[in-house]
């Protein structure tokens, strides 16, 4: 790893032709410039009936910055299921509502540092009619 690479994050950039793309951008702190990688289309705003972050990372030490991980919904659900699995399919964590993060914690002790897989199947109306989404994908516990 880079010693003096701080962040990455993905962006939306509107280029003038007004078609939107997804950057990966590193973020460095000894310089004044992205590091541009991965640019893809984005889908049209109609692809998007409920939009969905669930962060890759999080570091559960009570500094009360990124202590637990959640899901963003952008629209209000009417089921949600959220699981995270260690890489032997254990599940650590999962929550019914979702205002419930995991805390990094299993079973009441501090869960490894590691990257673990998450399941996120969610319900919401879309425009009178029921949708059903599932995202799946990793997070990495940073301690």
């Amino acid at each position: 790893m880079i010693p003096f690479l701080k962040k990455t994050c993905t962006i939306i950039y509107n280029l003038m032709n007004n078609k939107h793309y997804y950057l990966n951008a590193i973020l460095c702190a000894l310089c004044s410039f992205l590091l541009l990688s991965n640019a893809a289309p984005a889908l049209p705003e109609d692809d998007f009936a409920c939009r969905v972050y669930v962060p890759n990372a999080f570091s559960p030490n009570d500094d009360g910055v990124n202590d637990t991980i959640e899901p963003f919904i952008g629209c209000p659900v009417t089921f949600y299921d959220f699981r995270v699995f260690n890489r032997w399919g254990q599940l650590m964590f999962s929550s019914g509502k979702p205002e419930d993060g995991w805390d990094g914690t299993f079973k009441g002790r501090p869960a490894d540092a590691n990257v673990y897989v998450y399941m996120l199947r969610f319900s919401y109306d879309n425009e009178g009619q029921p949708r059903t989404e599932t995202k799946t994908g990793d997070i990495a516990l940073v301690r």
